[in-house]
């Protein structure tokens, strides 16, 4: 094989090691892009179901004669646990668009080689991937939170309803 046949299967490769870089990075983009969508949905609905099921159940009290300011005070006192979850759910949201963004940019800054390795890390790219990870990090931690203030709430309007047996 000559030397330009050489440099020319090289190329080639090199090629194909960058269209697969660049699948690669696409697929797992449009994944996590997907899966952070979703996941705020679902706490975003859970926490924001429970608000209004608390407000409907505070509702049927006041419309009670028998029940005291106290007791609804009790039960919508707890109110404050979802919408706290909410807006941990919306700082997810946040942080999983950053995310994402970030780690595009790493994936964008990276150099394209002609020589092995075809696809080099660069000082750029580096520092966004580390923001990237602090904002996945981040974005995660945001959505626990709300999964634990939705707990929390549930086990809250639980001890304020078993006050009002």
């Amino acid at each position: 094989m000559s030397e330009q046949e050489k440099f020319e299967l090289k190329i080639r490769h090199a090629e194909r090691a960058h269209d697969r870089n660049w699948e690669h990075v696409k697929f797992l983009n449009e994944a996590a892009a997907k899966d952070a969508r979703e996941s705020v949905k679902l706490l975003l609905a859970i926490n924001g179901g429970a608000a209004i099921a608390l407000l409907a159940f505070a509702g049927a009290l006041i419309a009670r004669s028998t029940v005291q300011k106290q007791e609804v005070i009790l039960v919508l006192g707890n109110l404050s646990w979802f919408a706290a979850g909410v807006s941990a759910a919306a700082v997810a949201g946040a942080l999983a668009y950053f995310t994402n963004f970030f780690y595009a940019a790493m994936a964008a800054l990276r150099t394209a080689r002609w020589e092995e390795p075809f696809i080099e890390e660069t000082r750029r790219s580096n520092r966004w991937k580390h923001v990237a990870l602090v904002c996945h990090f981040l974005g995660v931690a945001a959505a626990v939170v709300s999964l634990g203030l939705f707990l929390a709430g549930l086990f809250e309007v639980k001890s304020a309803m078993l006050k009002l047996i």
